[in-house]
């Protein structure tokens, strides 16, 4: 991370984490997971673990996306289902909630966008509909990390729509996090990122994704505007 407002520079992620044993694993394990941004998909019977970034397989600061699949008409099955963002969940501002072991471990707070005259600005974009959200991380105790924790909420709730399709066997490799391309008759989304967040094999053996749009430019110290790397088709 690069904390402009002290002068320092650090790990972009860490976890600093009390346990508390009267949960479950599971719920820890998801506590965990959601105070560094990563996720743990089930894989032909084991869990993996990804970090939430713009789909680069092996550097987090890259905004290259490993494209492992392109969908065309020739074959995505039917229609592809597109939502864009519900005005319920698109954000002004976002609060998050740190523990600060600097100031005795007190929690405190950091707001994205950081003056009163941005975040006027989004507001105004709304049309005056004052939307804020508030969120709280427990095991986050580091405030350039709890910042880019709420520029990339903010981020997502402005920027990442959603969208469904339905594929033939092509996408039987494929798995949550994985990053497509998709380009249908109607809605053809260029070269946007897609990454895949749910996968369901249907019984006439195609396969039901559903997706959200991937920008690489909404994540935290990424190096955005660079060309995804292809993959060859299978």
């Amino acid at each position: 991370y690069l904390d402009t407002k002290n002068d320092i520079t650090g790990p972009i992620l860490t976890c600093n984490a009390v346990v508390d044993t009267r949960n479950t694993i599971m719920n820890n394990t998801k506590t965990f997971l959601s105070n560094f941004r990563a996720y743990m998909p089930y894989v032909q019977g084991k869990y993996k673990l990804k970090i939430e970034d713009a789909g680069n397989e092996r550097d987090i600061t890259s905004g290259v996306a490993t494209i492992v699949a392109t969908f065309t008409p020739d074959n995505i099955v039917g229609t592809v289902s597109y939502t864009g963002i519900e005005r319920a969940n698109k954000y002004n501002s976002v609060a998050v909630n740190y523990v600060d072991p600097d100031q005795k471990f007190s929690v405190q707070q950091v707001i994205h966008p950081e003056t009163e005259e941005e975040r006027q600005v989004f507001i105004d974009r709304d049309n005056g509909r004052v939307n804020r959200l508030e969120a709280t991380f427990s095991n986050l105790t580091n405030y350039a990390m709890a910042k880019d924790m709420a520029r990339l909420l903010f981020n997502k709730s402005r920027r990442q729509e959603t969208a469904s399709l339905t594929v033939t066997s092509q996408a039987l490799e494929l798995e949550p996090g994985d990053n497509i391309y998709i380009q249908s008759n109607i809605l053809d989304f260029s070269t946007d990122p897609w990454r895949i967040v749910s996968f369901k094999l249907n019984d006439d053996m195609t396969v039901s994704l559903g997706c959200v749009r991937n920008p690489d430019d909404i994540y935290p110290y990424v190096r955005a505007g660079e060309e995804d790397i292809v993959l060859p088709p299978y």
